[in-house]
């Protein structure tokens, strides 16, 4: 389905891409920006959609039907059962939080242990999921972001405009010092938003991070957004990507209002 989509709606992302990168409310930036620290083997069997880092450990849920799973270091931990596309994820106080695409459900896995400690109904498609350290934030494909509890009750959602219209398609988050970065789904962008107020405040265009004709043979788009705390490095990849960038954005975070 996610293929269908892709197919549909490309020329329309395009074209909404450009329009915003007209606007003069936000910061743009590209990569002459930012500054490839290193490149790093992704495994490229996962069709990224949760991306993060747990301490030292880079955590990863890949997606698609017959294919979830959750990886630690690229090494495969876990598979979801087979009529599971496991979605966003994000570690929270002892717990590993995973959604799911169109299954109406979303777990709870102790972090340590990994065994299932709750299956609780979602009433949303997931998609991407991040914490401030209270709540889980949740993108569903729409411009709402849902700001839940650990039993994944929606106590606020923000909605997420640029340059005062709303922007859909909202895919994988993380949230950095009172900001959300977030991939926007058939697009190699990033966009950086206000988490109190929901503006964008600067739009990144990566098309140059890796072009698509140098991209292994069965790599798809762009999804993966992981703040390293430790290095201060933000680390990005795509769906069944074969390479992970660790990128040093200081400067853009400087410039963040």
């Amino acid at each position: 389905m996610r293929n269908l989509l892709r197919r549909c709606l490309l020329a329309a992302v395009t074209l909404v891409s450009f329009a915003c990168s007209a606007g003069a409310d936000i910061n743009h930036y590209s990569l002459e920006d930012v500054r490839v620290v290193d490149v790093h083997e992704h495994n490229q069997a996962s069709f990224t959609e949760g991306y993060f880092f747990n301490g030292d450990v880079l955590c990863e849920t890949g997606g698609n039907w017959s294919e979830s799973a959750y990886y630690e270091d690229n090494v495969s931990r876990f598979k979801f059962g087979r009529t599971i596309f496991a979605e966003g994820s994000v570690m929270l106080d002892g717990k590993l939080f995973v959604l799911t695409y169109t299954n109406k459900i979303a777990y709870v896995y102790d972090a340590e242990t990994l065994k299932q400690k709750a299956m609780i109904q979602y009433p949303r498609e997931g998609w991407g999921l991040t914490t401030d350290g209270t709540y889980l934030i949740a993108s569903d494909g729409s411009d709402v972001l849902y700001f839940m509890d650990k039993e994944y009750r929606v106590k606020k959602k923000l909605s997420v405009k640029e340059n005062g219209k709303a922007v859909r398609r909202i895919n994988e988050l993380e949230y950095i010092d009172g900001y959300i970065w977030a991939n926007v789904f058939l697009s190699d962008d990033l966009i950086v938003i206000d988490a109190e107020t929901g503006k964008v405040v600067a739009r990144i265009d990566l098309t140059k991070l890796y072009p698509e004709k140098e991209r292994n043979k069965k790599a798809d788009v762009m999804n993966g957004v992981a703040w390293n705390d430790k290095t201060k490095r933000l680390w990005l990849t795509g769906k069944y990507w074969d390479k992970a960038f660790e990128i040093d954005v200081s400067r853009i975070m400087k410039e963040l209002p």
